[in-house]
């Protein structure tokens, strides 16, 4: 639901909260070694991100398996880092390397050490939770009026569009961006997209545990709408 200069608030308060992460090397580099025990995560940025501003920004028409793909990406590297910066390929790769070198016996030594590099023991993902009635008004109100500017650009691309190719022969000469684009007034509570959101989340949250050696003793909890 977002709290209003909260970020940079804590960012001027407690300015070493903030750095950049890159990966490098098969690893995330300037992610704290030590890592943490628990990572609170709400998902409202990253569904926004990967849905449609990052597609925008990239010049793609919305895909939904493709959006889900990036959220997949999103919260594993969040996990990797809050875990104390170790990829998934790092891991892999030391593994095979021990396999090579000592045989079965450090394979399986390796890959013990490998769940253990990870220091992550609780996740908690917020996807979709109740909204209060005030917040579901201003919501609804600002939603509205954006749907009908998004209606009414639509209707005059339409028009300039076709002014255009009358002009030029029949010939088109401004491509069509309303196909494949995505509606961000989905992303409110109780819609059928956040229940498929929140499906796609904890089967992949489900996925982790049970096959990435670095997350078998993570305990996971969310919360979202019914």
């Amino acid at each position: 639901m977002g709290v209003p200069g909260l970020f940079a608030f804590l960012k001027r308060r407690y300015g070493i909260i903030a750095k950049f992460i890159i990966k490098e090397n098969g690893k995330w580099d300037g992610a704290s070694p030590e890592g943490a025990d628990a990572l609170y995560v709400d998902m409202n940025h990253i569904i926004h991100t990967c849905t449609h501003a990052s597609l925008a920004k990239e010049g793609l028409a919305y895909d939904e398996d493709v959006a889900f793909a990036k959220m997949d990406e999103y919260l594993t590297a969040l996990m990797e880092v809050a875990g104390g910066g170790e990829c998934a390929a790092a891991d892999a790769a030391s593994a095979a390397a021990a396999a090579t070198a000592v045989g079965a016996a450090a394979a399986t030594g390796a890959t013990a050490a490998a769940a253990t590099a990870n220091s992550l023991r609780l996740l908690f993902v917020a996807i979709d939770g109740v909204a209060p009635v005030a917040k579901m008004n201003q919501q609804r109100t600002r939603r509205f009026l954006s749907a009908h500017v998004a209606e009414v650009t639509e209707r005059v691309e339409r028009e300039v569009r076709s002014e255009m190719a009358s002009q030029a022969g029949g010939r088109r000469v401004m491509p069509d961006m309303s196909s494949g684009r995505f509606d961000p007034n989905i992303i409110s509570p109780g819609t059928a997209f956040m229940a498929r959101v929140a499906a796609r989340v904890r089967d992949m949250l489900r996925a982790k545990v049970q096959t990435d050696p670095r997350f078998a003793r993570l305990r996971v909890g969310s919360c979202y709408s019914q």
